[in-house]
């Protein structure tokens, strides 16, 4: 079954869960707004090193976001990224059948040379 296919009692999931949002829109908006202010290693970009950053992001019942890095190809690309999504502001958070709820996903972070 998709999720529009799946029931929770007789509501569609959709209905039953609703996500996190930063700044009113979708976590698409977190991506732009960490990009926009990511900062590139002078050393990674002068050795030419591109990577991925991945984050466990928790966003608890309060909106409020915690942050930290489970998987990625250079310390120094971490500690950049980490620099920007530490300073998320408050985000909106999640609900399932209306009540506040703590969701977890991972955010990546890429680092590529233009």
């Amino acid at each position: 079954n998709t999720p529009q296919e799946q029931i929770i009692g007789k509501r569609p999931v959709e209905d039953v869960v609703t996500l996190p949002t930063f700044l009113g829109e979708d976590v698409q908006n977190f991506t732009i707004w960490t990009h926009k202010r990511l900062v590139y290693p002078e050393v990674c970009r002068k050795d030419e090193i591109e990577g991925k950053v991945i984050f466990r992001v928790i966003i608890d019942e309060n909106g409020t976001p915690a942050f930290s890095a489970f998987k990625f190809d250079h310390s120094l690309l971490a500690q950049a990224a980490y620099q920007v999504v530490r300073k998320s502001p408050q985000w909106t958070s999640g609900k399932i059948h209306g009540c506040p709820v703590q969701f977890e996903f991972g955010f990546p972070v890429i680092f590529e040379l233009r």
